[in-house]
């Protein structure tokens, strides 16, 4: 079943820039989705069409059997929830607290029903503790997840996010990794997020769709996208580090993890190993 489709989207700013040209996709319910692309390919400007942030100069954008446009806006954005690149655009009243209930009270919930639910959502970000605070007190890292909750909190079945790991240290990107993967993995919920990485869409995504100045290269399985030379460097992307290191060693089975380039240097090491313990006892 599909989550939404993407039909010849196009779009145009007021100045005349054409920010997306014909752009033809669809993302499986449950799927979790790399859009993949250098700097100015279009990637935010597709991902904004998708909660109808913005709405098509051309083409459709179909979420859940309705169409985006002026009228069905509202019920989209009930559906999909949307996470800026920068939390400061997201996170603004006075308390963390205040900021998660929002939504729920601007749904009709009571306040003590918010108060709940927001609660809850913190907690299960591992960030119950700076209820209280206000957003400007916090990390960086802790007002990506400020933000996240205020989404999660909505129970969204589509969570869209532009470069959810943007400005995150180790820690803070460890951490949200997880947490997108537990959103999608444990409770389906369907994940499309930006990112000019390779390596982020090797890390979390099985398909991934490849945009290079407004329009879409190709998508598919970001295993065969990410070891195909030629469509990454029609892209302008980098593969993987891993893959650029280990590829010469095992060009048969290319990793594109850090976790796939240790198993695969165990191996070979354990091989080359056996293969002289073999040898010294023939000798």
């Amino acid at each position: 079943m599909k989550a939404l489709e993407i039909r010849e989207l196009g779009h145009t700013y007021h100045d005349g820039t054409a920010g997306l040209r014909g752009v033809t996709l669809s993302v499986e319910k449950g799927e979790c989705m790399a859009i993949l692309g250098p700097n100015g390919a279009g990637k935010t400007t597709l991902l904004k069409h998708l909660n109808a942030l913005l709405l098509p100069t051309s083409g459709s954008v179909i979420v859940g059997g309705r169409e985006s446009n002026k009228k069905n806006a509202a019920t989209i954005r009930k559906k999909v929830g949307f996470l800026f690149q920068n939390p400061d655009d997201q996170v603004f009243s006075p308390t963390v607290l205040e900021d998660v209930m929002f939504g729920p009270i601007n749904m009709g919930h009571s306040r003590e029903d918010a108060k709940t639910m927001a609660l809850d959502c913190l907690d299960s970000l591992g960030i119950v503790e700076v209820a209280e605070r206000h957003p400007a007190h916090l990390s960086y890292g802790q007002k990506k997840k400020v933000a996240l909750a205020g989404i999660i909190v909505m129970e969204p079945e589509i969570l869209v996010m532009d470069e959810p790991l943007a400005g995150l240290d180790y820690s803070g990107q460890k951490g949200v990794k997880e947490l997108i993967r537990k959103l999608n993995h444990e409770k389906g919920i369907t994940v499309i997020f930006s990112t000019h990485l390779t390596e982020r869409a090797a890390e979390l995504s099985e398909h991934c769709a490849i945009l290079n100045s407004g329009s879409l290269l190709t998508s598919g399985k970001t295993r065969e996208l990410l070891t195909d030379p030629e469509i990454l460097k029609r892209a302008r992307l980098e593969p993987p580090v891993v893959t650029s290191l280990l590829l010469p060693l095992h060009p048969e089975k290319i990793p594109i993890t850090p976790e796939e380039g240790a198993k695969l240097l165990a191996d070979i090491l354990r091989k080359r190993t056996n293969g002289t313990e073999k040898k010294s006892g023939r000798d």
